[in-house]
This record gives structure tokens, C-alpha cells and sequence, in this order.
């Protein structure tokens, strides 16, 4: 099988249109995986060639889109140390990453923070107010905090303005980076009902949709950093149709597995843009499946409901 192409910095960005994606102006079928250690991985030597080993893999079967960490906040090998305040050795392994995957002709869907401890997520921010003389007393604070807001915001200022040690490309040009992901199932425990993450949720979206790409970043500037990317929000959503490249993923395995039921109501409310769904199996490809047969697996279109 021939090695896949690469993605040239040249290249389109991905669109969308009602409820297709498309590049280049024809219709785009996605066939992705979740490698979220990309980053950590390509820190050290001894680590680094699980990273070259799983993108060539993945390229080989025709996967064309990898979802993976773009934070590590205030943990092993963290990305961003304090905020602001990033490990550069660590900001070159994302870089690699970035580069590695367009090589292979790889688009890369680029998580900002977790919702979980892990990696620092939402209570490293919380965690960083407090210090900072916030009165705040839950992870769930991350959601409704000016000052978390702000470190958010500042923290995927630097990602998208980062010019890559490799390719020259600063982030917000460079059409390997599929989309960006605003958190990592996203939950608040604090409210059952599902409204903070709704309002919450709604306030970090407009990183985008008042400012990165005709965004105004709450505000406080008419700069314009990325207006082409695709941008979602995991799990229960609803986003404003004065966007057009606003991507929504909706995660009805992780919703209905954790979510208090009140939060059901949200699910079901009409979506104004295009959604998303990302379906867990029980299945996972035979080991001894052949690359042609894997590659032809995944290439078949999704059946439309």
C-alpha cells in the first residue's frame, strides 16, 4: 500500500455546510482515533518512537484524523507549568507531533483541557485562582470564575498563536490541526440540572464565536486569530447558528452513562449546527485483519440515518 500523503501547509482547512464536511469542496468521511499521550510521549527519547510507530500505523490503515492532548497542566511533564508559564521542551514535543502528523498525512483534532484531574484539567485551574485570592471551593468553579476564564483563555492564546519548531507554521495556519476541542467531557457535578455546563459551556464557545475566529475574546479585542477551524464542544450542546465553522460533537455514551437525568433535557433540545456523534464499540478491529482489509473497513462511507 502506498505511503499516505502528506498534508502540505498549503493545504485547505476542512469546512462545513448544513450537515456535511467537506474539503476542497467535496464531501470528507472522517475516520479517527483517540491517542490523547501523543505530547508526553514525544518528550523523551525512550518514549518518542511509540509516537512515529502509532501515526504510521494509523496512516497505513487510512485513519485520518487523531483526537489528543494540546494541555498538561501543572503535572509530570507539564505543558503549562503555572499560568502562562509553559515548558518549552514539552511545547516542542507537541510540535513534533503536529509535524509528524502532517507528514502522514494525519489531521489532528486538539483537546484544550479535561475535565478530569488527570493532566491537571479543571481543578488545576480552580486550584490556580484560589492561590491567586479567588473564593472559590469546587473544580465545577471553572465553569462561572473570571480568573478561570482568564487562564483558560490565555492558555488557548498560546496554543493557537505558537509558531511549530518544525514546520514554521504558526497553530491558527496550519490546516493539520482538524479542529480544537474546548474540554474533555465536559461535566458539572455541582448542578444536576445540567444549566451551569449549558451556561458555562456557552461562555467558553464564545472564545470563538465572539472572538479566536471573529472572536473578540469576551470583549477585549477585535483580533481575529483563527477564523477556519472547526471548533466543538463534547456532549450535551447547543450552539448559536451565527457561526458557520462551529462543529458541535455530541457524546450520548458518556452523557447517558453519567449524567443526572435532568440533564436529558438539554440532549434532546434541536441543535442549530452541525452534530456530532461519538459512538464507543465493543468491538475492536482482529489484530491479524490485514492493512488492505483494515484500510477498506474504513474507508466505507457512514451509513446516513
Amino acid at each position: 500500500m502506498a505511503a499516505a500523503a502528506s498534508i502540505a501547509a498549503t493545504a485547505s482547512f476542512v469546512q462545513r455546510s448544513g450537515h456535511q464536511l467537506f474539503l476542497d469542496g467535496a464531501p470528507l468521511y472522517v475516520n479517527g482515533w483517540n491517542s490523547y499521550w501523543l505530547m508526553v510521549q514525544s518528550i523523551e527519547d525512550s518514549t518518542r518512537p511509540r509516537m512515529f510507530a502509532v501515526m504510521m500505523a494509523a496512516a497505513a490503515l487510512g485513519l485520518t484524523v487523531c483526537r489528543t492532548w494540546a494541555f498538561n497542566d501543572a503535572t509530570y511533564q507539564a505543558l503549562q507549568i503555572s499560568p502562562g508559564n509553559y515548558d518549552e521542551n514539552v511545547f516542542q514535543a507537541l510540535d513534533q507531533v503536529i509535524a509528524v502528523a502532517q507528514q502522514n498525512g494525519v489531521r489532528l483534532l486538539l483537546s484544550l483541557v479535561n475535565n478530569w484531574e488527570d493532566y491537571g484539567g479543571k481543578a488545576q485551574y480552580v486550584a490556580w485562582a484560589r492561590r491567586a485570592g479567588q473564593d472559590v471551593s469546587s473544580a465545577d468553579d471553572f465553569f462561572t470564575n473570571p480568573t478561570c476564564r482568564q487562564y483558560y483563555k490565555d492558555h488557548v492564546t498560546a496554543i493557537l498563536t505558537r509558531v511549530n519548531t518544525f514546520t514554521q507554521v504558526q497553530y491558527c495556519n496550519d490546516p493539520t490541526i482538524f479542529a480544537w476541542e474546548l474540554m474533555n467531557e465536559p461535566e458539572c457535578q455541582a448542578d444536576p440540572s445540567g444549566d451551569t455546563l449549558q451556561v458555562g459551556g456557552a461562555q467558553y464557545a464564545k472564545i470563538w464565536s465572539n472572538g479566536y475566529g471573529r472572536v473578540k475574546l469576551y470583549g477585549t479585542t477585535d483580533r481575529s486569530i483563527d477564523p477556519n477551524r472547526l471548533v466543538y464542544r463534547s456532549r450535551i450542546s447547543i450552539l448559536e447558528a451565527s457561526t458557520p465553522n462551529l462543529l458541535i460533537v455530541q457524546d450520548p455514551f458518556v452523557s447517558l452513562l453519567r449524567a443526572p437525568m435532568p440533564c436529558l433535557e438539554h440532549w434532546w433540545m434541536p441543535l442549530k449546527e452541525l452534530s456530532f456523534m461519538a459512538l464507543q464499540t465493543d468491538r475492536s478491529i482482529p489484530i491479524d485483519w490485514s492493512v488492505g482489509a483494515g484500510s477498506a473497513f474504513l474507508r466505507r462511507p457512514p451509513p446516513i440515518c
